[in-house]
């Protein structure tokens, strides 16, 4: 005697969907909070290291500058008169045409940095979401071939849910790479070049330092 054919898991898992629909939406709903995250809080900084500087020297644009709203001297260097962590805002500063953002010249913009804090953080969690996407659609697709399912829907919100997942996962790791591998460096110039330019560079940082 010939099984009858099931009329499909799409009506008979209503709870199921509803409920796999939910998690979906916490997954992003926490996605789009982390990202958010980490735009809050601290103002924006640049990292300046002098001995890195002495290699080598960038020369950038104030627009490059223009979120940035402070900047930090990573290693003391006894003529500049700054201490390790000093602060000095960027009212203060005249220097502004001899700062790049490159690690090459060893400074760091915060931006930067929280940029790929924000991707690390859409790698962890897009990973896993795009996971469980792939695995729901696939046991969506097992169960729908074990009942026998005559309902195109079902095979259609299993190939949905795992190209949604393979997308997400496809998504956050390019983005992570790209902001690793972005390069803001601008014109260098040779060592005997940035030699050169230090003692001016010197007289241009004789600015006020907050306590």
């Amino acid at each position: 005697m010939k099984s009858k054919k099931r009329t499909g898991l799409w009506r008979e898992s209503s709870p199921q969907i509803i409920d796999m629909m939910i998690l979906f939406l916490l997954i992003s709903t926490s996605f789009l909070w982390a990202e958010n995250l980490c735009y809050e809080n601290g103002k924006v900084e640049l990292l300046l290291d002098y001995e890195a500087l002495k290699r080598t020297l960038v020369f950038t644009t104030y627009e490059d500058l223009s979120g940035v709203d402070s900047v930090f001297i990573a290693r003391h260097e006894p003529k500049w008169s700054f201490r390790r962590g000093d602060k000095i805002l960027l009212d203060d500063v005249g220097f502004l045409n001899y700062v790049g953002m490159t690690r090459e010249a060893g400074i760091f913009s915060a931006e930067r940095e929280r940029e790929i804090k924000r991707k690390r953080v859409q790698l962890f969690m897009g990973l896993p979401a795009g996971a469980v996407l792939v695995g729901a659609g696939g046991w969506w697709l097992n169960k729908a071939r074990e009942n026998r399912s005559s309902e195109l829907l079902d095979y259609g919100a299993s190939a949905v849910m795992v190209l949604s997942g393979i997308g997400i996962m496809y998504a956050v790791i390019k983005g992570y790479l790209g902001s690793i591998g972005t390069n803001y460096t601008e014109h260098k110039i040779t060592y005997q070049q940035a030699l050169s330019t230090v003692d001016r560079f010197n007289k241009l940082l004789k600015v006020r330092c907050r306590e």
